[in-house]
């Protein structure tokens, strides 16, 4: 069972999240945990954000310090976005909400370079 939970016009938005790394590997890795983080709320892949940090705890140091919390876990979207590399970026797509904290926090303790962040509402 789905429960809703709304965040201001989501439904009508398109955010992109752009981080960039140093290297193609550093990519590589940050795109395995975005992709979990971006669908872990649409496809109820963990029961919370502890869940969440408590799987990635050997990928991302800190985490459970400095990760996301309950509230950035619970992004409220309701389609499954867009997740993929190009080169050194991972490219976020088609995430309707504008709780992108959750993104920062992770993209933050991967070590990116540059995060750019974008999105139009309806």
């Amino acid at each position: 069972m789905k429960i809703w939970k709304e965040f201001g016009s989501s439904h009508s938005g398109n955010v992109t999240v752009i981080g960039e790394f140093d290297s193609e590997d550093k990519a590589n890795d940050a795109l395995q945990v975005l992709e979990d983080f971006a669908n872990a709320s649409w496809e109820e892949r963990y029961p919370n954000a502890k869940a969440f940090k408590e799987a990635c705890k050997t990928r991302i140091p800190n985490i459970e310090y400095f990760g996301p919390n309950d509230e950035d876990f619970e992004t409220g979207v309701d389609n499954g976005p867009e997740v993929y590399r190009e080169g050194n970026k991972v490219i976020v797509t088609q995430f309707r909400s504008e709780n992108v904290s959750g993104f920062v926090k992770i993209l933050f303790r991967l070590g990116m370079k540059e995060i750019t962040i974008s999105g139009h509402g309806a």
